[in-house]
């Protein structure tokens, strides 16, 4: 059976030839524990120059397989821990939690990189099969402080090898382990109820068992979805006298008014997760009004030779064709459209009587035409 210390001790041993304990304790901070062989022969000067405090210390580790896991907690079945090197502890239980969430001990480089990007995709909460955080409780100068030192990154202490007495282990488990058994759809039917926004677990639940969530469920977050955007859904816009990234051509014969940028924007994040749940949202019918005057009054300034440009997102697609708001409930937008065609009409005209049938600007000016017909039909 292997001892605890080949599963605390994750760094590897240098032979540093620096005589100076702060290079060697710099370089031990800046690459991730390399070196830390040079600060163990040096460990009895460091602890009487930077001793620790007493109090409690934590440790995070991550385990990759149920059988790492397994052998880890039959080293520590009688509630005592023994590192035959140097181990890293933090003060602080959250910093032990991220090491037991999101690093690893085991594993090349590239396994731990393939690791963490499964467990975003999957929206897990850690990554390998389980971590743990270790908790024990030591006298004030056995170890040493590198936060003291002056050289540390974080808060750390230096432990020497030998036995501690095991005060708990926390363990950090997988949405996949914690939720097992749940009724996922009373999970979430109970998030929805609430006013807070989307839970770890939710988020976990909708990556993973879509398929298990019924009809009803589904409706449930798709009106909380709309509920949070309707709270939140504002008409933006900007208009600029002049836009240094227009061409000299637009400068001078399309857009010599400038550029007006209009777009809707509101709280997208439970909005997104309907959509990606493939759920119908649907906007209330008495935000038609409110989104049409707004439009009205951001469209007010709009001459046929300035550049009008709407953001075409999804967001601003699925308000206007949810809640049929089409061109002829914007007069403004309606009477911009009719001068900008023959705005553009003219230009490219007077072009082709200058001579200019294939110039670069013809080209152009019927490109930026194109455009305002997108606009145009994305209205009705």
């Amino acid at each position: 059976m292997r001892s605890f210390s080949n599963y605390l001790q994750e760094f590897r041993i240098f032979n540093i030839l620096n005589e100076d304990w702060e290079e060697d304790v710099r370089y031990y901070v800046l690459n991730d524990g390399q070196g830390s062989g040079r600060i163990a022969r040096q460990m009895d000067e460091l602890k009487k120059m930077f001793p620790n405090k007493a109090g409690t210390l934590y440790r995070g580790l991550n385990f990759i397989t149920p059988r790492q896991y397994l052998d880890f907690r039959r080293s520590t079945k009688n509630g005592k821990i023994t590192s035959e090197g140097l181990s890293s502890w933090s003060p602080h239980f959250e910093t032990a939690q991220d090491f037991a969430k999101n690093r690893k001990v085991y594993g090349l480089t590239a396994l731990v990189a393939n690791t963490y990007d499964q467990m975003q995709k999957s929206r897990e909460r850690i990554m390998g099969f389980i971590g743990v955080v270790l908790e024990i409780r030591v006298p004030a100068g056995i170890g040493f402080d590198v936060t003291a030192s002056g050289q540390g990154s974080e808060d750390e202490v230096l432990l020497p090898k030998g036995t501690y007495d095991l005060v708990n282990v926390h363990t950090e488990k997988k949405f996949q382990h914690m939720l097992k058994g749940i009724d996922y759809n009373d999970t979430v039917i109970s998030w929805t109820k609430t006013n807070a926004p989307m839970t770890k677990e939710v988020e976990w639940i909708v990556a993973n068992k879509r398929d298990t969530l019924y009809p009803d469920t589904l409706k449930m977050i798709a009106d909380k979805a709309v509920a949070a955007a309707v709270k939140t859904l504002e008409v933006g816009h900007h208009f600029t006298p002049h836009d240094k990234e227009m061409s000299r051509f637009e400068h001078t014969y399309l857009f010599k008014g400038g550029k007006l940028d209009i777009w809707i924007t509101c709280d997208t994040r439970l909005l997104n997760l309907a959509l990606q749940l493939g759920v119908k949202v649907r906007f209330p019918s008495s935000l038609r009004a409110s989104i049409i005057r707004k439009l009205n009054a951001a469209l007010a300034q709009l001459k046929p030779d300035i550049r009008l440009m709407i953001s075409l997102e999804s967001l601003f697609e699925i308000v206007c064709k949810d809640l049929s708001i089409r061109a002829n409930d914007i007069p403004n937008l309606r009477g911009y459209f009719a001068g900008a065609y023959k705005h553009h009409d003219d230009v490219v005209r007077q072009m082709f009587k200058d001579g200019k049938h294939n110039s670069q600007d013809v080209r152009d000016a019927t490109r930026e035409f194109t455009k305002v017909l997108e606009c145009a039909q994305m209205f009705g």
